[in-house]
């Protein structure tokens, strides 16, 4: 307790004889208590303050220190008031001095704090010194950092008589535990080993995936570039490839018009010649009206395909747009409704694929008859300019006549023996044989030797 250095009155006074007293922890080697008695009993030691009395109780202690490091000075645990946080004093004070009195602030009138105890400070000085001195680290980790301070809680327990009991209990229930904690670590040690090496084995296997997926995709691009470049280069080839056919067809109409305006100019058709093409008029036909029952109109077919496609893409924009309101919470009427508007949509798209792919179907049948049209206009072109070219020759009419006949019925013989594919490629060269100038080289068994061959045979 605290009270003013003119009170005559003590607060509290214990029991027991104070140097008795047990001790609750280390800021309770000394307890405070203020007193006005001049008279002290001796076991008691009285420490005056400029404005506060101290008592302490004496210890008995060792006057020397077991410190290897301290054998120069006598070691000695000084009280340290047990109370000094709890120590108030008034905002201000008011002092005299020469006959005057001075008024102090509150920063002014603060008590100081009270000084450490002499063998705390050299305790500390201990750690640090050794510390450096042996360069450890701030580590907790490390070794020599828990021997520092084992060795200084040691010397702690040797000097504190009263707490030596309890602290090397505690200090072994510390070890204990601590012991206890190395036990399981090094039983868990297989463990760590078996998980080090489990994880090893999962990083390399990992690596191992890693670098064959990296290996795969590697070829997969270098694939990618490849079929991309032949890509390219079969577009480029298509371009070429169409601009050498619009051009082909560009000298085929020059050159079909020029041997029209020729025919027309010559006028020299005889019966035999129209008796001939009044027969390939009529194979002709019958060729054609043969395809027509079988095919459509290629303007109608593309017309319908385009309508498909669109009702095609409709269906789809209208199906998308339905899945996207199902994922929001809606009514269950309207749920089932556009379920049912679905289902009659999903079988109008299936009955619009089937339409389309069979337009598709007749499409690619019409082409095919298209190209065999074109074969034979093109057969019968290539005959046109070979009995036009005998026709202007200066020959005998009834050689010319013999020669006309054996060519039909050359090409009659190979229409009748070659397949489409060999129809078309032999058209292909004999007009532009034909248009090479030239007649073919027949067997005429029906001619004399006697007669002379057409003009530019």
């Amino acid at each position: 307790m605290r009270t003013s250095a003119s009170s005559n009155v003590v607060t509290r006074f214990p029991k027991e004889p104070l140097g008795r007293l047990p001790f609750q922890g280390y800021q309770d080697l000394a307890v405070i208590f203020t007193l006005v008695q001049t008279k002290l009993d001796p076991i008691y030691k009285l420490y005056r303050g400029e404005e506060e009395l101290f008592y302490f109780p004496l210890a008995e202690l060792p006057t020397t220190s077991k410190l290897d490091n301290f054998a120069d000075r006598a070691l000695s645990i000084d009280p340290w008031p047990a109370y000094a946080t709890e120590r108030t004093n008034t905002d201000t004070q008011i002092l005299r001095v020469g006959n005057r009195l001075l008024a102090q602030s509150k920063e002014q009138s603060k008590l100081k704090p009270p000084p450490k105890p002499r063998f705390l400070i050299l305790l500390e000085n201990k750690i640090m010194r050794d510390m450096k001195k042996l360069g450890i680290s701030e580590d907790t980790s490390d070794p020599l950092r828990l021997q520092l301070y084992r060795e200084i809680f040691d010397r702690f327990i040797e000097e504190c008589a009263y707490y030596a009991p309890i602290l090397a209990k505690i200090k072994d229930q510390y070890e204990g535990f601590i012991m206890h904690l190395r036990k399981k670590i090094n039983e868990m040690q297989p463990i760590k080993e078996l998980l080090w090496v489990a994880s090893f084995d999962a990083d390399k296997r990992v690596n191992e995936f890693q670098n064959r997926e990296n290996t795969e995709i590697d070829f997969l691009k270098s694939e990618r570039n490849r079929d991309k470049f032949k890509l390219d280069k079969v577009q480029q080839e298509c371009v070429e490839l169409q601009v050498t056919v619009s051009k082909l067809m560009e000298q085929l109409g020059a050159r079909e018009e020029a041997c029209s305006l020729e025919a027309d100019g010559r006028k020299l058709l005889v019966t035999e010649v129209n008796d001939i093409n009044s027969r390939l008029r009529e194979l002709e036909a019958l060729t054609r009206a043969d395809m027509g029952r079988n095919t459509d109109d290629p303007i109608k077919l593309k017309i319908l395909v385009g309508e498909y496609e669109k009702a095609l893409e409709r269906a789809n924009t209208e199906l998308n747009r339905y899945r996207s309101d199902f994922e929001e919470r809606v009514p269950r009427v309207k749920y089932e409704e556009a379920k049912k508007q679905l289902e009659a949509k999903t079988r109008e798209v299936d009955s619009l694929n089937e339409e389309l792919e069979s337009a598709a179907s007749r499409y690619s049948l019409l082409k095919d008859h298209c190209e065999t049209l074109n074969t034979w206009r093109d057969l019968y072109n290539s005959q046109i300019l070979y009995i036009t070219r005998v026709l202007a020759a200066k020959s005998d009419a009834a050689q010319k006549v013999e020669y006309i006949n054996a060519l039909l019925f050359k090409y009659r013989k190979i229409a009748r023996e070659k397949t489409p594919e060999q129809l078309a490629d032999f058209v292909t060269h004999d007009l532009a044989k034909a248009e090479a100038g030239g007649l073919p080289s027949l067997t005429r068994p029906t001619v004399g030797r006697n007669r002379s061959k057409p003009e530019g045979e």
